[in-house]
């Protein structure tokens, strides 16, 4: 296919329609011998001759009115205004004859002719040659008007309207007649006049703009895209009458805001009638008011200010934003952040506000247990905290309100009273609970006003249940949806399930997992309570975390395990004698683990194969190229293990004062989830504790993990006497799918090495 620029598609229509029928007359001023002021005619005299190429008098009045009389006569003329601005001469014959022969005749009539007229600014052009005034052609009945955007439409439109039977008004954005090529099919290609396009595909916002705008609008759009990580429709309107009202409604509808950016000036335009039917048809819908960028109410001014009235890509971002925003501008719904890898949920340890308080920005808002850390969320504006979504112990999940937050000057709705269930004795019957709620497929019709009401309670209006007509969700529906909430059944972890319930439920889960797991064999629990008093707790966030990823890796990684004692008698002496030295500084403690890391660093890069991952999908073993490592730490909540980055470039000073920080933050319950990913090998110290050895459970996806015990005192032979040496007792517990036992040989050797002789870790 060709590319053309969009004044070589209008010429290419033009030729290709006059070649095809001997009726297409081409007349205006200069359209001949000059070829058109911007050349839009070129080489159609050459070709067809005078007499269906006719060069005018300066006379637009005439020049319609000639056109008119040569469509009553059979001929279908394409007349050319050199600017729209000297098109308005011709309004009189537009509108008091053109447009009313098909409802003068019944219908006998037509008047099949088309004005062709270069519009709009941006080519620095003088006083009459830069208007948009598109909207005074689209108020005449019985005219239609058309407004393509690129070289293809143009000439895909102008073919439509060269064919068709009634006026037409083909205004040509001039800045766009060079300003980009684009492929232009040489065989035959027609567009209904009437219809709009969706050029880019979205589903939270609507841009609707057409003609010299769409080119603008596109980048923009792109760009908010990647900035604020949303999904924008951009409508190229193509024909401002007759509007494609339905394709409006359907997009608006899909994403509850629109951005309308037209080059005309604001008031009584085109926009203004995008905005009627908006209203008409998708209203309830709307989750926010529709934008206008537009020119301004002035007469379009000369050159150098040319560029300040036409839409800006600065206007229309600050559109777009601002309607993305306009909830965020009154009332802020925080939602929970995504607070890392592989962290979905929390357990709400403690509220830091209260209903009606006042909060400014980073401000502690809530604290949250996640199955990694307890995480105290800030908040991310300031104002009045209006509603809270849920209790201490519930569980919400990323994306979920936390709080809606009220800005300064919105008063703070008050939302209905929220009372936390009673701990419930078993009862003797449960009644079984609702189904939960489906989400409605796209979106819901209801009034802004309920739409308001709803995000105030913190209500998700896709699954409240509507009782309006037409499906429409009331403000009664919200209000019964609170309720429900409120009165809601104890949390299944509260009231115990009926034994049979129980043991059907068991039953199906054990039968789906032995489908996968030959011989597994799940049996109910029993009732414990037969035989005596118990005390139930839920399993909640990190150690729901830690059962999940031992089963995990007891079920995906082979274990195996090799045992070593390092003989640390000399490394025990160099670090008592340097710890009085080391005190008060950081990392002055010296604590044997230190020293553990730094030997396990120096193993790694000797046997890289427990500084790796097996990808099981791929089948592919991805070896690291960093040192992480992991220190399991005991919070009393459970375990959690944070990360010691890029140990091979850290002293053991350095090592040292991580420890302390991760240990004490994490058993405080402020480590920061950045601290406990990206670990790449994982030790485990019992040894603080007592026992003198252990196999531990790999850290999966990790492919190895080392367990130390207690250093004790014990006799060894050392050439041939009996000695006392202090013991350090290694388990390497690995992924046998990745490594073997030579390699895990080879590993905990290093490991005895490098500790048996402090001098080497110094290296």
């Amino acid at each position: 296919m060709p590319k053309m620029t969009m004044v070589q598609a209008v010429s290419f229509a033009l030729e290709q329609e006059m070649a095809k029928d001997e009726s297409v007359i081409v007349l205006g001023e200069d359209v001949g011998v000059d070829e058109g002021v911007f050349r839009a005619t070129a080489g159609l005299y050459k070709r067809f001759g005078e007499r269906r190429v006719v060069d005018t008098p300066l006379a637009e009045s005439a020049i319609l009115g000639t056109a008119i009389g040569m469509a009553l006569a059979g001929l279908k003329p394409v007349a050319e205004m050199q600017f729209d601005g000297f098109s308005y001469l011709m309004m009189a014959q537009l509108e008091g004859h053109a447009s009313r022969f098909r409802s003068r005749s019944q219908g006998q009539w037509t008047c099949p002719l088309v004005v062709r007229m270069p519009y709009g600014g941006g080519v620095r052009a003088l006083e009459h040659h830069s208007e948009s005034r598109e909207a005074l052609y689209g108020h005449l009945p019985g005219v239609k008007v058309v407004m393509p955007s690129g070289p293809r439409n143009a000439r895909a439109l102008l073919v439509a309207a060269i064919r068709g039977p009634d006026p037409v008004v083909f205004m040509e954005p001039k800045r766009s007649y060079r300003a980009f090529r684009e492929e232009v099919p040489e065989q035959e290609e027609v567009m209904e006049i009437g219809k709009a396009q969706i050029v880019h595909e979205g589903t939270d916002l609507t841009v609707i703009s057409w003609a010299a705008m769409v080119p603008i609008v596109l980048p923009v759009v792109q760009e908010v895209e990647a900035k604020r990580g949303v999904k924008i429709e951009v409508i190229d309107l193509l024909t401002i009458s007759p509007m494609d009202a339905n394709l409006i409604a359907a997009s608006v509808k899909k994403t509850g805001r629109c951005v309308i950016v037209q080059e005309a000036p604001k008031t009584i335009s085109v926009a203004s009638e995008i905005i009627a039917q908006i209203n008409d048809k998708a209203l309830l819908y709307l989750e926010a008011p529709v934008k206008r960028v537009t020119g301004y109410d002035v007469v379009t001014p000369y050159l150098g200010r040319e560029m300040m009235y036409i839409p800006s890509p600065g206007r229309i971002t600050r559109a777009i934003e601002e309607t993305l925003d306009f909830w965020e501008a009154t009332m802020y719904q925080f939602k929970l952040p995504d607070l890392g890898e592989g962290v979905h949920e929390g357990e709400i340890l403690k509220w830091h506000v209260n209903i009606g308080d006042t909060i400014n920005e980073d401000d502690p808002l809530v604290e949250v247990e996640t199955d990694k850390a307890a995480v105290t969320i800030p908040s991310p504006k300031s104002g009045k905290i209006a509603s809270l979504s849920g209790n201490i112990g519930d569980t919400i999940f990323v994306g979920n309100v936390v709080a809606v937050i009220a800005a300064e000057g919105e008063e703070a709705a008050a939302p209905p009273k929220v009372t936390a269930p009673p701990k419930a004795v078993v009862p003797e019957a449960v009644a079984p609970a609702p189904p939960a709620p489906v989400p409605a497929k796209g979106p819901v019709p209801a009034a802004p006003a309920t739409r308001r009401f709803a995000r105030e309670q913190g209500i998700d209006i896709q699954l409240v249940t509507p009782t309006g007509p037409g499906g429409r969700v009331t403000l009664d529906d919200v209000k019964r949806q609170i309720e429900g909430k409120v009165k809601k059944a104890p949390a299944a972890a509260e009231v115990a399930p009926e034994p049979a319930e129980e043991r059907r439920a068991v039953a199906e889960f054990a039968a789906h997992a032995a489908s996968a797991i030959p011989f597994l064999d799940i049996e109910p629990m029993p009732e414990f309570e037969q035989w005596g008093p118990v005390e139930r707790e839920p399993l909640r966030s990190i150690r729901r975390k830690v059962a999940r990823r031992m089963v995990t890796s007891m079920i995906l990684a082979p274990h195996v395990a090799h045992m070593d004692e390092a003989d640390v008698t000399l490394l025990e002496e160099f670090r008592q004698r340097e710890k009085p030295r080391r005190a008060g500084q950081p990392g002055g403690h010296l604590t044997l683990l230190a020293f553990v890391i730094k030997a396990v660093t120096a193993g790694l890069k000797a046997v890289p194969a427990f500084n790796a991952s097996l990808d099981p999908f791929k089948e592919e073993i991805v070896f690291k190229k960093y040192y992480n490592i992991g220190i399991a730490t005991d919070t009393g909540r459970g375990l959690v293990v944070p990360v010691i980055k890029d140990t091979d470039r850290k002293s053991i000073l350095q090592i040292s004062a991580a420890i302390e920080d991760l240990a004490t933050k994490a058993r405080e319950g402020k480590i920061e989830v950045s601290d406990l990913h990206g670990g790449t090998f994982t030790i485990t110290n019992v040894g603080p504790l007592g026992g003198t050895a252990l196999i531990p459970a790999i850290n999966y996806p990790e492919v190895a993990i080392l367990g130390i015990g207690k250093v004790q005192e014990k006799p060894v032979v050392r050439e041939g006497q009996i000695v006392i040496r202090k013991i350090l007792p290694l388990t390497l517990a690995f992924d046998h799918r990745v490594a073997d036992g030579a390699d895990a040989a080879r590993f905990v050797s290093e490991l005895v090495r490098q500790l048996s002789d402090p001098n080497l870790l110094l290296l």
